[in-house]
């Protein structure tokens, strides 16, 4: 099978990885700035029986929607010339077994403790909205560079895997989980010690009575891990040393667009090579006059002179200059779907466009001069209001936070009890925005949020109020994470800072 050179619009890096569900590859960045992209090509056979397209789909959007700062964040799923594609905003690498089969710096048992409470929590999150991993192995836990662990591939294998119960996947995941704090614990903790007893208890509480209870074993035995190990200095550095290589392979000529052979022309497709299995593919209909938008629907559309044949799997439409699109040939219209990057207006809304800014019937003199007077006082006002934005108004790179705490409720939480925890961020005392989130041990993440301080407070205090409702008991964790330090500091790791509390319900 021959892969693409380009996909949505981007080069493929040298980089691959073979999986369950296909192969794995880095999509170029745009800019030598901008990270590369993940780009997970699904295995045809995969996609054959009955419904897969749409449960891949479904798996796909679910997870999305979610927002789990434990899950690489979804960019699309688009299908092109045959073949459909997962992107992601960052490629899965390196992982879990990559550090372990790496000969550089050796992770510490604080690591494993990190790796283990990060993958416990998205798990959890997984599984309250009765989804579930359904893969999970050392060969999907990804490293992101300030070493917070990441399940790639998620719920792929209730959409393309074995035929399950969502409870059975679930109950296969917290087997997993054990397995990986076994592998973890025998390689990076030495045998004998607390840490590596920690390990072992967690692994078993995980597959007798579950993830919550042996994630509070995990919790409740921090005091034999070391006491920096939140802030993963030695995964970090594990991570650095086993990354991926992730350029562009060198070549004298640019990659050829899907579809393309280097050296040769597009042209018509023939009908037994031009996609390989394409007759062999349930699911994958050819649309010659529709887009589709979301998997299994297709919305009539109006046809323009020069074919807009380009949509995306999840409805997202972005469009690329028509420099970067394959040429159309004749007998085009099967159907595939392109993710498209950059700006740009489809042909038929460019007509409206262009309707809207004609230039009207000239207006008699006595009108005209009336504007050109509107039009001089208006520029006054808007020279006016610049000058006053700039002197008054203009936004300052906010202050340099240097340190946070966290402070939980020291008394034990009651039924439907509400926790109000408060963080404090020191700052250097300039005024301008703080960039901040707070990651509760549940698995929910706030997204981004900006407190404005003012100048000369070295003091910022936000809240978090954490309501938990239900019986039994329960320790919440919050995480308060900075952000946005400095415009100097922009590359360092955040500034982190959690508190706990204790919750009990009969």
């Amino acid at each position: 099978m021959t892969t693409a050179a380009v996909v949505a619009g981007r080069p493929l890096s040298g980089w691959s990885r073979d999986t369950r569900w296909g192969t794995w590859y880095a999509l170029c960045p745009e800019s030598a700035d901008a990270p590369p992209l993940g780009a997970l090509r699904i295995e045809r056979a995969l996609l054959t029986p009955q419904g897969a397209r749409e449960r891949l789909a479904s798996a796909v959007l679910a997870v999305g929607r979610l927002r789990l700062p434990g899950v690489p964040a979804t960019v699309d799923l688009v299908a092109e010339a045959g073949e459909v594609w997962l992107i992601t905003a960052r490629p899965p690498a390196p992982t879990l077994a990559d550090l372990l089969a790496a000969d550089g710096p050796r992770p510490d048992a604080g690591s494993v403790a990190s790796v283990l409470n990060e993958t416990a929590q998205t798990l959890l999150a997984l599984h309250a909205t009765r989804l579930a991993h359904g893969s999970l192995t050392v060969d999907n836990v990804v490293l992101a560079p300030d070493g917070t662990a990441l399940l790639a591939e998620s719920a792929l294998g209730i959409a393309l895997g074995d035929d399950m119960p969502t409870a059975s996947a679930q109950r296969a995941d917290i087997a997993a989980w054990a397995a990986v704090a076994r592998t973890l614990g025998d390689a990076w903790a030495a045998a004998g010690t607390p840490e590596a007893d920690l390990f072992a208890r967690c692994a078993a509480t995980a597959e007798s009575d579950g993830l919550v209870a042996a994630r509070a074993v995990l919790v409740a035995g921090r005091e034999v891990l070391p006491a920096d190990f939140l802030r993963r200095t030695a995964l970090r550095a594990a991570a650095a040393a086993a990354s991926a290589d992730l350029t562009p392979p060198v070549t004298r000529d640019a990659p050829p667009a899907v579809g393309e052979t280097a050296g040769e022309a597009p042209t018509a497709p023939d009908p037994e090579t031009a996609v390989p299995g394409r007759d062999d593919h349930a699911g994958f209909p050819a649309v010659p006059d529709t887009q589709l938008t979301v998997p299994g629907r297709a919305d009539r559309v109006s046809r323009p002179a020069a074919p807009d044949e380009q949509a995306t799997v999840l409805g997202r439409r972005n469009r690329t200059p028509d420099a970067m699109r394959t040429p159309a040939t004749e007998g085009d219209g099967d159907g595939d779907i392109l993710l498209r990057f950059g700006p740009g207006v489809p042909a038929d809304e460019q007509e409206t466009l262009r309707a809207l800014w004609r230039a009207a019937a000239p207006a008699p003199a006595g009108e005209r001069r009336r504007r050109r007077a509107w039009f001089g006082a208006t520029v006054v006002l808007t020279a006016l209001a610049v000058v006053v934005w700039l002197l008054l108004l203009r936004p300052t790179a906010g202050p340099t936070v240097t340190a946070a705490e966290v402070q939980a409720p020291t008394r034990q939480l009651h039924c439907g009890q509400t926790a109000d925890v408060t963080g404090v961020m020191t700052t250097d005392g300039r005024g301008g925005p703080v960039t901040y989130r707070w990651l509760r041990s549940d698995g929910h993440d706030s997204g981004e949020l900006i407190h404005t301080a003012r100048r000369g407070d070295r003091s910022l205090t936000v809240h978090l109020r954490w309501t938990v409702r239900g019986s039994g008991r329960f320790q919440g964790t919050a995480r308060l994470q900075v952000l946005h330090r400095s415009g100097s500091d922009s590359g360092s790791a955040p500034i982190e800072a959690e508190g706990s509390f204790r919750y009990s319900c009969r």
